[in-house]
C-alpha cells in the first residue's frame, strides 16, 4: 500500500484485445495505443485510490511493456508524474494489476531500492 499523496495523472485501461479487434476506436475522452484504450485523470490520489477510480471507469491501471508503449504514455501524461499498475505487494516479485506479464522495466537509476517501504510503482520522467 503507498500512503503519500501527490498530484497524478491517472492512467486507465480499458478493453481486452478481442474487444478491439472487432472495433478500431476507443471511447470518446479515451486514447487508442495499439489495441488497448488509455486515459488519463489529474488529480491528487495514492496507488490504491487510483485503481478504485480506474475501476469504475471499467478499466486498471495501466501496465506497459515495451518502450513505443512507455513513450506513448509520456506524450499522452505531458510528463507528469503518474501511478502505473505495477506493484510488488509479494515482495522482490513485481506485477501488473490487470494481469499482464512484467516483462518491460525502465527503472530509474538505483531503483527499485524499496526506500520508504515502496511498493507501488510510478513514472518519474525526472528521473527523482
Amino acid at each position: 500500500i503507498c500512503f503519500s499523496l501527490l498530484k497524478v495523472i491517472i492512467l486507465n485501461i480499458s478493453f481486452t484485445m478481442k474487444m478491439l479487434a472487432r472495433s478500431t476506436y476507443c471511447p470518446c475522452g479515451w486514447s487508442l495505443c495499439g489495441l488497448r484504450c488509455f486515459r488519463y485523470i489529474s488529480g491528487r490520489a495514492n496507488w490504491v485510490t487510483a485503481q478504485r477510480v480506474c475501476q469504475r471507469l471499467g478499466g486498471s491501471l495501466a501496465s506497459l511493456h515495451s518502450v513505443y508503449e512507455e513513450r506513448w504514455v509520456q506524450r499522452l501524461t505531458g510528463n507528469q508524474v503518474a501511478w502505473i499498475g505495477g506493484s510488488d505487494a509479494q515482495r522482490g516479485y513485481w506485477f501488473w494489476i490487470d494481469g499482464t506479464r512484467f516483462n518491460y522495466a525502465n527503472w530509474c537509476r538505483g531503483e527499485p531500492n524499496n526506500l520508504h517501504r515502496q511498493h507501488c510503482l510510478r513514472m518519474n520522467w525526472g528521473g527523482k
